[in-house]
């Protein structure tokens, strides 16, 4: 079941030092439901470092990775996997046969049936924790910094607590996590007593733990976390780029003359302490991370699918075409826009998660006329050559990224139409020779990302008026080039 801790035992496994140096290559990758063989074949090779954008068809992926696995000693592991025809695995696995003797495939699954179709050989069923493990795991989160006279007070609330958590360590984890900001046993009785409890139908899908969570959480924060969902399983969470999501959609206000940038840093970290996210990058901080699978499920429940993610190859949509009906907040991920979605008028946010260099079909003088109330747009690498003068239409557009669109050759003056747009990334337009004039009439731009513009020879008079602006990559200081650049 979700949360038994599948995916953790898994990476301590792939991350420990003697698994390292046994294996020539370690490739790690997120399978969740459906099975789609060439989102899996690229995953395989853009974590054995292999450029395969420019392929879009299974066959050329599959010799690829053969070729790239050839002769070494791996370890694969496929997260979450889910899997239904026997004929699908095996048409996979002959690629991966090219591996020297040694290798390894590991696997993680709810599904018995899913291990048996792949043929495992070695099957370790995780169990729910003991009685003594979860009070053992729960007391590391909930009552780490206090003293023994108040753990001792807690205990019996505590254990009744943990008891209603199933064994499930997830969900010990996300419970203790709220509990160990709340001081006094009465607080925590009121844990205990509240009347969710009581719902059956919840607590049969397992999402009761983490509703503690999630209305423990102030409002605005609920919203933060259930946006969340519009990125599918496993996807890799950028920080700043959801803080600025989240500043597009209205979520975040200035508090105490506080800039909305550090609330939403506030509100990451926030999630982030309380289990809603995991697999942290860091960099000084934390610059990536994922969100628990169940933890997804548990969104989109609380959210009902007003955050929608689609998988496309080709003209071909996987699986849930009609699903996304009604959605506020949709990612598409694949080379083409499927023609249902330009129904959907009342879209907030728009990512298209595209491949670099592949070429992306889509009708923008359609999309501009049909999502007016678009608050985030992303279009990178979308290989556009002109942007459509409907931009203007976009009036509540506060979010847009243009980044890795390397044809495009200008910004388009209706573009400064957008007085509420906040970032403005066109990072990587190389062809783009100058800033539209009226750029200065955008007063409320934050973030103006402009990195690898080569070819913008000076700043546009007025673009002193942005006041508002906190970043500012680069800045022509005369004559253009590189060399000029600051």
């Amino acid at each position: 079941m979700g949360g038994i801790g599948k995916t953790t035992l898994a990476r301590i496994a792939f991350n420990d030092d003697n698994v390292k140096s046994h294996f020539d290559k370690k490739i790690w990758v997120c399978v969740s439901n459906p099975f789609d063989e060439i989102r899996i074949a690229r995953a395989v090779l853009n974590s054995l470092d292999v450029r395969a954008s420019n392929l879009g068809q299974l066959e050329p992926l599959l010799e690829r990775i053969r070729k790239s696995i050839e002769g070494n000693k791996f370890l694969l592991v496929l997260d979450d996997m889910w899997i239904d025809s026997p004929r699908i695995w095996e048409e996979f696995k002959h690629s991966l046969r090219y591996g020297s003797q040694g290798s390894r495939i590991l696997v993680t699954t709810r599904k018995t049936n899913v291990a048996n179709i792949m043929g495992t050989t070695n099957m370790i069923k995780l169990e729910t924790l003991s009685e003594d493990e979860s009070w053992s795991l729960f007391s590391q989160v909930a009552l780490s910094e206090r003293s023994g006279e108040e753990c001792e007070r807690l205990e019996n609330i505590g254990r009744t607590i943990v008891g209603k958590c199933r064994g499930l360590p997830h969900a010990i984890k996300t419970l203790g996590s709220i509990l160990r900001f709340k001081r006094h046993s009465i607080a925590w009785k009121s844990v205990l007593d509240d009347d969710l409890w009581k719902e059956d139908e919840i607590a049969k899908d397992l999402f009761l733990p983490f509703l503690f969570c999630y209305y423990d959480l102030p409002p605005k924060l609920r919203n933060c976390f259930l946006y969340c969902a519009i990125f599918p399983k496993g996807y890799e969470i950028r920080k700043h780029k959801l803080i600025d999501l989240w500043m597009a959609q209205g979520y975040l206000k200035k508090e105490r003359n506080v800039d909305m940038e550090i609330v939403g840093e506030e509100y990451f970290e926030t999630l982030a302490m309380r289990s809603f996210f995991r697999d942290f990058e860091l960099d000084g901080g934390i610059t990536k991370c994922k969100m628990h699978d169940i933890m997804h499920d548990f969104a989109q429940y609380l959210g009902q699918n007003e955050c929608f993610s689609i998988e496309v190859d080709g003209h071909v949509v996987s699986g849930l075409e009609l699903s996304h009906r009604g959605s506020r907040h949709l990612i598409v991920i694949g080379n083409s826009i499927p023609n249902s979605i330009y129904n959907e008028k009342a879209l907030r946010s728009l990512i298209v998660n595209t491949t670099v260099d592949i070429e992306v079909r889509a009708d923008l003088p359609k999309l501009f006329d049909q999502f007016t109330s678009l608050r985030s747009l992303d279009l990178s690498f979308f290989s556009i050559e002109e942007l459509p003068r409907g931009i203007q239409k976009l009036v509540h557009l506060r979010y847009l990224n243009l980044s890795g669109n390397n044809r495009l050759k200008e910004l388009p003056k209706e573009l400064c139409d957008l007085y509420h747009l906040e970032t403005l990334d066109f990072s990587g337009c190389s062809y783009i020779q100058k800033l539209p004039r009226r750029i200065g009439r955008l007063i409320n731009l934050r973030y103006l990302i402009n990195m690898n513009t080569f070819n913008i020879s000076y700043m546009p008079k007025g673009i002193e008026s942005l006041t508002c602006l906190r970043t500012l990559s680069e800045f022509i200081v005369s004559g253009g080039g590189r060399d000029n650049k600051a």
